[in-house]
Formats: structure tokens, C-alpha cells, sequence
């Protein structure tokens, strides 16, 4: 382990003050050298307690979004190896830092993650609130090996995962709307956009953006959202480690790929219904077009469209806007 490793896990070991003294043993340097390491974590982020003959302390250092905290927090994969993880603390999108990146030859299990992005954006080209240092906004490149008909199963695949990471980071009961949403309480607290980069019918890389309200309160979010939107922090009452959502998330998303490499979709989709609170109950569905489809969601087909059983039989979804019938009758849409 490195001298910083060695302070961190120290820290990170206790709520109370570890003196200089025993962290100049541990590390076998000078107290002078400890010094400069601990004000070297406190210029990234960590906010560390210093006491006068007292020693050190770590506040919050759980909660920085650093490739070292990152990275440390992983089981080894293919995905987030340090030296492809980069953290930003603005960027315009981090969705467009990927495609940059893959410019540079950088591939599959690079994560971008930023504090704050400037032109963040969500499905159909709408704007992605993503104020600074309030949430987890973050993008993977991933290189599947499959064509363009595939690609669509993939955007369930990330749906399942970040559900299943926010349930084991956070405990809350995270669910998935169609396609990819993520709502906790009828309320949405995560987007995800996924794009392609390819060329005729071949499929080079895939982009996965990943939006989620982490610590926000009602107040951050736009007026015309305050009512639809929702944080981590907000339905658990506390606030939550983005670094350990993030990294839970992450976890889940490797798994969850290997797992439809090896098993096929139909693994993926039983366990998109299982999170789904869309299947067995009555919806509408608006197109693009404005035409209004009313039914009853009963499944996910190969293709990822969503099964709707109508009046006038069976009918298959692949695009628009899915709203939830409430109890009086009213449909809404988050």
C-alpha cells in the first residue's frame, strides 16, 4: 500500500482522532511528511480535522468523487480500472467526454464521472438537471460484440443494474420504468441515456450516461419537477456516500453484463419485471406522434419493446412516453 492508502484506511478505521505520531509509525516517515500528505487530501476533497496535539480526523471523506476513492471501492474487473476512470469537476457532458476519449483509443470499462455538468442531457434530447456536487452524473464505454438489433437489450441491462446498486448501496426500493428510468416512490431519481458509436451495422462502443439524484433537497430541483423528481437523500432522510452508490452501481452494471453475455436476455428481462412498476399495471402511452395507446403493460419483448394488451389485442411499444394510471382514474407521468 502507498503512504495516502495507508492514512485513508487509517482515518477511515475510526471516529476519532489518530495522532500524527502513530501515523508516522504506520507509514515509516517523518511527522513533517504526514503533514503534507494529509493537506494533499484535503486539496482533493477530504475533509479532514486537524487538532493541535491531538491529530487527525476524517469528516466526510466517503463522499469524494476521485479515481482513488473510486477505484479502491472496486472488486477487480473490467470495469473502472484507476487508470481508466476520470473525474472532472465541471464538464459539459460527460456522454461527450467518452466520445472524446474514444478518440484517444480509450475503450471498454472507461468511467467519466463530473461534479457538475454544463449541458447535461437526457432520453429524446431533454436537458438533465445536474447541479454540482448534489449528485452522481457519470458515463461507462462499454464494447459489446454484438449488432445493431442487440444494442436495445443493453439499455435494460443498466436499468437493472443501477437498480439493484442503489437497493444494495442504499436500501431503498429502487424500481425500473419503462425503458430505463429509475423511480423510488413514483417518484424518478435516476435517467439514463445510452448511445452508439458505429459505423453500417457494426457496433464499436456503447455510451452509457447515468444521472442520479443523490443529495439533493426539494429545492434543488426545477419548480415544474419538485413534484416528480425525488434524491436518495430524500427518500432515505439522510444523506447518502455518492462514492459508495457509485461504485455499488458500477459493481452491478459488470455483473449484469456478463450475465447477458453468458445467459442471454431472457435472465436480464425476468429481472427487469421484477423491478418493474409498470408490468400488471394500467398505462398510456403517448408517441411522438401525440396518438395516445391505453392498456395494460404485461411484458418486455426480445427486442426490449413493452408488451401493452389493449382492447384490441396485443400491441408492441418501442418508443414514446409511458404514464402510470393512478387510483383516481388520472395518468401521470414522472
Amino acid at each position: 500500500m502507498t503512504t495516502r492508502e495507508i492514512i485513508l484506511q487509517t482515518l477511515r478505521s475510526t471516529d476519532d482522532f489518530v495522532s500524527g505520531e502513530l501515523l508516522s509509525q504506520q507509514c515509516e516517515i517523518y511527522l513533517e511528511a504526514v503533514r503534507k500528505q494529509i493537506q494533499k487530501l484535503q486539496s482533493e476533497g477530504y475533509e479532514i480535522e486537524s487538532q493541535h496535539r491531538v491529530g487527525y480526523r476524517l469528516v466526510n471523506g466517503e463522499d469524494i468523487l476521485n479515481k482513488e476513492a473510486i477505484s479502491s471501492g472496486l472488486p477487480y474487473g473490467f470495469l473502472g480500472k484507476k487508470e481508466q476512470i476520470f473525474c472532472y469537476e465541471e464538464i459539459d457532458s460527460t456522454n461527450l467526454e467518452a466520445r472524446r476519449l474514444i478518440l484517444q483509443g480509450y475503450g471498454q470499462g472507461t468511467v467519466i464521472v463530473a461534479k457538475h455538468q454544463t449541458a447535461g442531457r437526457g432520453r429524446l434530447g431533454r436537458h438533465w438537471e445536474s447541479p454540482a456536487g448534489t449528485g452522481i452524473w457519470f458515463s461507462v464505454i462499454l464494447e459489446p460484440k454484438v449488432d445493431l438489433q442487440r444494442t436495445s437489450q443493453y439499455s435494460f441491462v443498466i436499468a437493472v443494474a443501477v437498480a439493484q446498486g442503489i437497493r444494495a448501496a442504499t436500501g431503498l426500493p429502487a424500481q425500473v420504468k419503462w425503458p430505463n428510468d429509475i423511480l423510488i416512490g413514483g417518484k424518478k431519481v435516476c435517467g439514463i441515456l445510452l448511445e452508439l458509436v458505429a459505423e453500417m451495422r457494426q457496433v464499436h462502443q456503447l455510451i452509457i450516461g447515468i444521472g442520479i439524484n443523490a443529495n439533493q433537497v426539494q429545492q434543488d430541483f426545477p419548480e415544474e419537477m419538485q413534484m416528480k423528481a425525488t434524491s436518495l437523500a430524500m427518500e432515505k432522510g439522510q444523506s447518502v456516500r455518492r462514492t459508495k452508490v457509485l461504485c455499488a452501481v458500477l459493481q452491478a452494471i459488470e455483473e449484469n453484463y456478463d450475465l447477458l453475455e453468458e445467459k442471454g436476455f431472457d435472465v436480464i428481462r425476468e429481472k427487469w419485471m421484477e423491478l418493474s412498476c409498470v408490468i400488471g399495471r394500467e398505462v398510456q402511452v403517448i408517441h411522438q406522434d401525440k396518438s395516445i395507446l391505453n392498456g395494460i403493460a404485461v411484458g418486455l419483448a426480445n427486442d426490449g419493446a413493452l408488451q401493452v394488451k389493449t382492447k384490441q389485442g396485443m400491441e408492441l411499444v418501442t418508443v414514446g412516453d409511458v404514464s402510470l394510471r393512478a387510483a383516481d382514474g388520472s395518468y401521470f407521468l414522472v
